[in-house]
């Protein structure tokens, strides 16, 4: 197995992919585009992220502990089938327990807790690099070139990148990349809540339907007294950024509007990003990779930012990664490589369909009629199976992507309903 490897990036995933693959007697670099914090603050630091059951398994059996670490810190653990809200046709399926936590924290926290445990790891070591490509040698190593640069018996690609590296064209992935142009502008807000004790935390995704508008989007209950609001507009000549946050909100989920102005109070500014594209590397034939070559987290796929998917899977493929590196007996790096890619293909299999399904059916609504139960039900197979763990839980994340192509009601906001509130809807 590599001795030497190359994590590319310092987030979220390359943290979690160094928890994954550090042995005794294995030498890691993670070059970082960035030492610490930006001065400047971003989005990231203040908006919560949903990582979902599958991703909250992965990070506990990398890192026994850290769930309980994020909480002490500000996070938000909750029951993933009771406290995710999805709606067919008005009517909520009855509150169940899933028995698998899902969790909410900001970004910056969970890479804060991550970091606490790599540092403490014998043999790793961080760099502050731009690391401007990957060029393949004819031993079967890999080198980076930017900063002190080196030869490295396995890259493990968590740069983020939207880009392929330049050296890696032409190359034999075991992989085709496929994309989709979806153009999205966000824009994201915190509001402080009427305090109410028996509010949950919890997550509500919701996508809006032809011919009101390309909206999605999710709701975030972070605790008794604070939530998240995340808005997308997509495909449109008008900035999103331009359009009045209320106003807009309103327009979509007059229900959620009632409960804001029951005492709903902005406590952040509104802060906006773009969302290219998505992609994935689709491991096509694996078994024609031949250099060894990790793709993990957005270099590995790009969903749909409305799904909270991204920490989830990235997770998920670190677990799967250290499946490989530890395998008995030691896979050669370009086995291992390849080992992975085919371990990793139904959980982003799974991912993918969920974001092209959602996004795709906007681009030619006159031509859609609805999923197939076929469709539906292989759909309903991979996640249970492969991502999400909870039949039901999985069953409403397929509604979701339904009830864009059916004009049916979307949304349901009751489970953020401060108790004796009368001038909320209740059908």
């Amino acid at each position: 197995m590599p001795a030497k490897v190359a994590i590319i990036g310092g987030g979220v995933s390359a943290l979690t992919a160094a928890l994954a693959v550090a042995a005794e007697g294995r030498s890691i670099v993670l070059f970082e585009k960035r030492g610490g914090r930006p001065h400047k603050p971003s989005a990231q630091d203040f908006f919560c992220h949903a990582v979902l059951a599958g991703g909250t398994d992965a990070f506990e059996r990398l890192c026994p502990g850290i769930l309980a670490d994020i909480v002490d810190g500000g996070g938000q653990l909750c029951d993933s089938l009771h406290d995710v809200r999805y709606v067919e046709d008005r009517a909520c399926t009855p509150r169940q327990r899933s028995g698998y936590a899902m969790l909410l924290a900001p970004r910056p926290l969970i890479e804060d807790k991550l970091r606490e445990r790599v540092v403490k790891l014998a043999g790793v070591s961080f760099e502050r690099a731009k690391i401007a490509d990957i060029l393949p040698r004819a031993d079967g190593r890999l080198s980076v070139v930017g900063g002190s640069g080196g030869t490295f018996d396995a890259v493990i690609d968590a740069s983020g990148s939207e880009h392929q590296w330049p050296g890696l064209q032409g190359v034999e992935l075991g992989s085709d990349r496929l994309e989709q142009p979806v153009g999205i502008e966000m824009v994201s807000a915190h509001f402080s809540l009427p305090v109410c004790p028996e509010r949950r935390s919890g997550l509500l995704v919701f996508n809006a339907p032809p011919p009101q508008g390309k909206l999605g989007g999710q709701l975030m209950i972070c605790g008794p007294e604070r939530g998240q609001l995340s808005l997308g507009w997509r495909g449109t000549r008008r900035n999103v950024r331009e359009l009045p946050l209320w106003d807009t909100f309103a327009a979509f989920a007059p229900d959620v509007a009632v409960e804001m102005a029951l005492g709903w109070r902005q406590s952040s500014e509104v802060q906006t990003y773009r969302f290219r594209e998505a992609y994935y590397h689709r491991a096509a034939g694996p078994e024609r990779l031949g250099v060894p070559y990790f793709p993990v987290g957005d270099a590995q796929l790009k969903t749909n930012p409305a799904f909270g998917l991204g920490t989830s899977l990235a997770a998920i493929s670190c677990l799967k990664l250290r499946n490989v590196f530890s395998a008995r007996p030691a896979y050669d790096p370009v086995e291992a490589a390849r080992r992975y890619a085919f371990a990793c293909r139904g959980h982003l299999d799974t991912a993918w369909s969920l974001t092209t399904t959602t996004d795709g059916l906007y681009d030619r609504p006159e031509q859609v009629r609805g999923l197939g139960r076929a469709m539906l039900n292989f759909m309903l197979g991979r996640l249970r199976a492969r991502f999400i763990g909870s039949p039901a839980l999985a069953r409403r994340v397929i509604l979701s992507a339904q009830l864009v192509v059916h004009d049916r009601p979307w949304f349901d906001p009751r489970f953020a309903v401060p108790a004796g509130c009368a001038s909320m809807p209740t059908k």
